[in-house]
């Protein structure tokens, strides 16, 4: 009942969100939570709306995600990784990385936790070595990665923004600029400066 009640939402989510410009994929699973039937669900996703992609599972933390949709998506923190047997045939992704963490005293929420707790003063050298090692798996072919996340939530600091969005914990130009830099050099037929 659990598994059916989960695909008729799926396919009324599809739906609802089917006109909006700004969903590029769907992602059918996530890290095994309740993992089941991986390429089936997929390709069902892909059915509903063939205008998307499709991440199957998003961290293949078991090993497996059917084999189907359009991404090839690993998990690694803190540093990204890529999936361990790349079939040729989808993008690869680190679909999570990061998880540097910063308190930021009187802008948390009350529980906290991260992944790897960082020295304010080298946080954003920290954060630009994470990205250092994306560029290096662009060299590799990767075709993307994401980091986590964009804001600190409940339970967890690794944001480059407060909960409340009122402190910016990186510093923004070397940030800016080192993301501008990786696009253009990782948007190139060949990425430049691979060892």
């Amino acid at each position: 009942a659990a598994r059916a009640r989960f695909e008729r939402e799926m396919k009324t989510m599809i739906d609802q969100h089917r006109n909006h410009p700004s969903v590029v994929m769907w992602v059918t699973l996530n890290e095994g939570w309740g993992q089941y039937d991986e390429a089936r669900l997929a390709d069902q996703a892909k059915s509903w709306d063939p205008t998307r992609l499709v991440n199957a599972m998003s961290g293949i933390n078991l090993g497996v995600d059917g084999g189907t949709g359009d991404i090839l998506d690993e998990h690694g923190y803190p540093s990204p990784a890529l999936p361990p047997e790349p079939d040729g045939e989808r993008a690869m992704v680190t679909g999570e990385y990061g998880g540097l963490g910063l308190a930021v005293p009187g802008h948390a929420w009350a529980v906290q936790q991260s992944y790897v707790d960082v020295d304010p003063a080298t946080y954003t050298d920290d954060y630009l070595e994470k990205l250092d090692e994306v560029r290096q798996l662009a060299c590799e072919g990767s075709n993307g990665a994401v980091y986590t996340q964009i804001s600190d939530v409940e339970g967890e600091l690794n944001g480059l923004a407060t909960y409340d969005r009122r402190v910016v914990k990186p510093d923004v130009k070397r940030v800016h600029d080192a993301h501008r830099a990786l696009i253009r050099d990782a948007s190139q037929d060949t990425v430049p400066n691979c060892s």
